[in-house]
């Protein structure tokens, strides 16, 4: 893949950080939590759930630049938790999106919702291993990563999707910044060029 490609990506990356964190302080305003069934109602209503999908959306490129910024370094472990955390974050756009077409939960919901979190967050531990088994980024990401991935969900309606908002902001920030510089990952965010 092209550096302005990767670039591109983590750009999407950090825009849906700040989407979560949108997300978050909205939840956060929101008096009310969900404790039934979403039906949707108000304009509001609308656009919590749309801004919800949205920021899902966005998480698909965020995960897909983390993973081609190591440059094939992660490995199949990394390809393979990559793929899945994507699946999951994609799978769980659509049932967002569900809501929001429908109005309400779809039928479907009570069963893809679970198998995509679940999808996502497993894809997000393997990810996470295989960064931090690459060395090429701060160990800080590869365990920050599964944890970020299970508060954008967990939580979700009393602001713990701040966490993963920000975590793609810095993460996606750096590895824009290194993409336009042409620099390659080990030169950028890992340990190894306090060394060299």
């Amino acid at each position: 893949m092209s550096l302005s490609k990767l670039r591109l990506l983590a750009q999407l990356a950090a825009a849906g950080g700040g989407c979560w964190v949108v997300f978050a302080a909205a939840a956060l305003l929101s008096s009310n939590a969900q404790d039934t069934r979403p039906v949707l109602s108000t304009t509001t209503d609308y656009l919590g759930f749309g801004l919800f999908a949205l920021c899902l959306a966005l998480a698909v490129p965020a995960l897909l630049a983390l993973h081609l910024h190591h440059r094939g370094a992660d490995g199949r472990l990394g390809r393979a938790g990559a793929l899945l955390a994507i699946a999951g974050a994609a799978g769980q756009c659509i049932v967002i999106s569900g809501i929001v077409v429908n109005g309400e939960e779809t039928s479907w919901f009570g069963v893809t919702a679970p198998i995509a979190i679940l999808t996502w967050v497993v894809g997000s531990v393997v990810l996470g291993i295989a960064i931090r088994r690459a060395r090429l980024m701060p160990g800080w990401v590869g365990v920050a990563l599964p944890v970020v991935t299970l508060f954008a969900i967990v939580g979700a309606d009393y602001g713990s999707s701040a966490l993963i908002g920000v975590f793609q902001i810095v993460v996606g920030l750096r590895i824009a910044g290194a993409a336009a510089a042409g620099k390659p990952a080990r030169a950028t965010l890992g340990r190894a060029d306090a060394r060299a």
